[in-house]
């Protein structure tokens, strides 16, 4: 008896043994199912997308794709291609304005200032674009000379003093050109004083009669420009030159009628003497209306770009 109930016990132990393993068995199966349940779920899936991308590139759908990427490229390479282009031109003419200083640029004022000699002296001069085909200018000259000179007939010392300030208006025919017509008008001080000289024999000829130094005394000459004069001429220079600097010329004429002085100190108690000195002065302003009414002038001089 004791031992039936032995075996029943061990046989219920191994029993409850294989279904412990069985169960093991049972869920390891479980785990492996879901596993490979997992891995086709996932080729699936992988297969769906291979499909999907296939139908993307597939000929029918092409067309649309190409020309929608067309569209794309072309808007989005039209703002670059402009850019370029344009980039190129801005930096071309920066790069031009910055190599020929002679073109009109922030730092050029189309303005100058030189030194001149010439006839109405020596002096400095500046001047100004003030359009491309009119400027303006001014000059300040000096000159004074010693001179022996003979005027109808009457031996001079003499002295030439010349003060004068042009302003003058500058037409170029051409549109910043160094080519121009000038005109304008000239502010002067300029005069000639001299005094009589005896010729060899001492005597002094006046109005053709012979007088002696003592009868005369002191013969005294002056001629003298009026206040202003005009000028007209042409020349060669531009305040909008295209160099720093620029060798200018100036060919013109001053126009004005100078007015002549003759006084003699003796004259005051010799009335022929008086009247041949009045006759002499008629004389020599005759002359000079004739000769200095319209005065030449050449003037060369360097001017500086500002």
């Amino acid at each position: 008896m004791r031992g039936q109930l032995m075996r029943q016990v061990l046989h219920s132990r191994d029993r409850t043994a294989r279904d412990l393993t069985a169960g093991r068995h049972a869920r390891l199966g479980w785990a492996v199912t879901l596993a490979a349940g997992l891995a086709s779920a996932a080729g699936l899936a992988g297969a769906q997308q291979t499909a999907m991308s296939q139908t993307a590139f597939s000929p029918s759908a092409a067309p649309q794709t190409t020309a929608q990427t067309l569209a794309q490229t072309t808007v989005q390479a039209s703002v670059p291609a402009a850019a370029d282009v344009n980039a190129p031109a801005a930096q071309s003419t920066a790069q031009t304005s910055a190599s020929q200083p002679g073109l009109p640029g922030p730092s050029h004022l189309d303005a100058s200032l030189g030194v001149q000699a010439g006839t109405m002296g020596f002096g400095v001069q500046a001047g100004k674009l003030i359009f491309s085909h009119l400027g303006v200018r001014g000059a300040f000259n000096f000159f004074n000379y010693g001179v022996n000179n003979s005027v109808s007939n009457v031996s001079y010392s003499a002295r030439l003093r010349f003060q004068n300030i042009p302003v003058m208006l500058d037409l170029f025919p051409w549109s910043r050109g160094a080519f121009h017509f000038t005109g304008g008008v000239v502010f002067d001080q300029n005069r000639i004083t001299g005094t009589g000289q005896p010729d060899q024999s001492g005597d002094l000829s006046i109005n053709h009669n012979e007088y002696s130094q003592s009868q005369v005394g002191t013969l005294s000459a002056a001629i003298r420009y009026p206040a202003t004069a005009g000028y007209a001429g042409i020349g060669f220079g531009t305040p909008a030159r295209n160099s720093l600097m620029e060798f200018t010329v100036d060919l013109g004429a001053m126009i004005s009628t100078p007015h002549v002085e003759l006084n003699a100190t003796g004259a005051g108690s010799n009335p022929q003497l008086q009247s041949d000195v009045q006759a002499q002065q008629a004389s020599t302003q005759t002359d000079v209306n004739k000769y200095a009414k319209i005065y030449p002038v050449i003037s060369m001089g360097l001017a500086v770009r500002l």
